[in-house]
């Protein structure tokens, strides 16, 4: 039976937000790797701006990693690694070594969350990595669910976990189920934004075939029950006022997939 549970208790349960941890040391930089899942979501950019301040007030934030082998996986921080490495090819010995936590984590799955974490509150994510952080979390939670049995819709838990509304939600859950690979690329490279990459996602499911299925989604909701409509409007209602004609459409297109695969 799926079990409900606390996003509070579950990191601290797992230590999510206050892993077991030792005092800051130093560690030599070639004993540190990035962490795989970090390239997958998140870009490392430009670290020229913190080499200068690391250079002018040290580092003020030590990263955190975590036991890897015989060295440590880093957990976050993989901005401040990079620069401390570029500051170490220009300049040697002063830079060789990097303050660091040592903290230690359970599971994949509470790494990654522990990823996403740092990512998401260190500084303002691009369109595409907000997107890709979205689709992170869902995987991540698609996991949990089958390994631990979690309760919830995978898009209202990230929702929760990543404080989106479910507007917002939706319109990612469109962007990838719909945007070709090479406009993908575009929104990584910033050609695009959020709202070209909608349209464009928009108008590829636009077809004879998503018209015929949307068909079928809108006779799914008028056997509804009037009671068992009306609820679920209700439980809805705040989210329903901020959305657009649009949005709504795609919402409610989401939620009747949501509810046909579950069921």
């Amino acid at each position: 039976m799926a079990k409900n549970f606390d996003f509070g208790d579950l990191f601290l349960q797992s230590g999510a937000v206050a892993p077991k941890q030792d005092g800051v040391r130093r560690i030599p930089l070639y004993s540190i790797d990035m962490n795989e899942f970090n390239a997958d979501v998140y870009e490392i950019g430009d670290v020229s701006a913190l080499e200068a301040s690391i250079e002018a007030v040290g580092l003020e934030s030590p990263i955190i990693v975590t036991p890897n082998g015989e060295g440590y996986r880093i957990l976050s921080g993989h901005r401040r690694y990079s620069a401390f490495c570029s500051l170490y090819e220009k300049h040697g010995a002063p830079y060789e070594s990097i303050p660091a936590v040592v903290a230690i984590v359970n599971s994949k799955e509470e790494e990654r969350l522990r990823l996403v974490m740092s990512n998401a509150t260190a500084r303002e994510l691009s369109d595409f990595e907000k997107l890709m952080q979205y689709n992170e979390v869902k995987e991540l939670f698609a996991a949990m669910k089958k390994k631990e049995g979690i309760a919830g819709r995978l898009r209202e838990l990230a929702c929760k976990f990543l404080e989106l509304s479910s507007g917002q939600a939706a319109r990612y859950d469109v962007i990838l189920k719909g945007l070709s690979l090479e406009d993908l690329q575009r929104l990584r490279d910033g050609e695009i934004g959020l709202t070209q990459a909608y349209q464009l996602a928009c108008k590829k499911q636009s077809t004879p075939k998503a018209e015929k299925k949307d068909s079928s989604r809108y006779q799914a909701m008028r056997k509804m029950k009037p009671e068992a409509l009306a609820q679920f409007l209700w439980e809805h209602v705040e989210e329903i006022e901020e959305m657009s004609k649009a949005e709504l459409l795609e919402w409610i297109r989401g939620e009747l997939d949501g509810n046909k695969a579950e069921n």
